[in-house]
């Protein structure tokens, strides 16, 4: 088990880091096909 602090400061638990990195890359490049939620996926995708 590993604590990792976000970006905005809370604290995140994570018990496998190999995974957790698999899996944060491959959501990394998901994005909505609306434009209206550019600003959301820009925000989601700083991680």
């Amino acid at each position: 088990m590993i604590q990792i602090e976000d970006k905005n400061g809370e604290n995140i638990e994570v018990l496998n880091l190999a995974e957790a990195i698999k899996q944060a890359d491959y959501f990394r490049n998901f994005a909505h096909t609306d434009k209206l939620f550019e600003k959301f996926d820009h925000k989601r995708q700083a991680y």
